[in-house]
């Protein structure tokens, strides 16, 4: 055999591996990512959300709205892209063991499986942006306005509460109305 025969049998022997192997390529990269991708979203878990949404109160009531329309779609995406990636290593069944329909079969799980794999890759990415644009949005919007406590007597008692305004535009602390004229005390927090 000439070198040049024996380079093209190694490259066959080589196509001839990739094309028998390429299933369980796909499989693995499926696991790689799957781990990645769990690590990445446990890692913003653990940063985000230990403290619970103690930040979620603190944005304005629209963006509070925006942010939990995030986070919900950020745990629609990592449901879907656990999914797809969980996916890529279904087991199936041979019914016929010919040789030609165990390759046709390989090579049809192959290019499912890396399809899978695209829309794992896919919506894990969507997951982790949505989770930082939540994030970010929390970290840079300006803080929602504190409600006005205040401090005022009632009957001969001393109530303290949230100011507010009543459908008759009379104003209310704690429920009660504030009917007459009596003396109010601002304060950061009721004791």
């Amino acid at each position: 055999m000439t070198m040049l025969q024996d380079d093209d049998d190694y490259w066959q022997e080589r196509l001839r591996d990739l094309s028998r192997n390429q299933l369980d390529t796909v499989r693995k990269a499926g696991a790689a990512w799957s781990a990645v991708f769990s690590a990445v979203l446990g890692l913003f878990g653990t940063v985000v959300f230990v403290g619970g949404l103690a930040g979620l109160d603190e944005v304005s009531s629209g963006k509070q709205s925006f942010i939990r329309w995030a986070i919900a779609t950020a745990l629609v995406c990592a449901l879907l892209a656990t999914g797809f990636s969980g996916s890529i290593g279904f087991p199936e069944i041979l019914k016929n063991q010919t040789t030609e329909h165990i390759r046709d079969l390989t090579i049809q799980r192959a290019r499912t499986a890396l399809c899978r794999l695209r829309w794992a890759v896919f919506f894990g990415a969507l997951a982790g942006l949505t989770i930082l644009v939540a994030t970010v949005t929390v970290l840079f919007s300006d803080k929602a306005p504190t409600p006005l406590h205040v401090i005022t007597t009632f009957k001969g008692s001393l109530i303290c509460g949230v100011l507010q305004k009543a459908e008759d535009n009379s104003l209310t602390v704690d429920g009660m109305r504030l009917t007459e004229p009596r003396s109010i005390t601002v304060v950061s927090s009721c004791p």
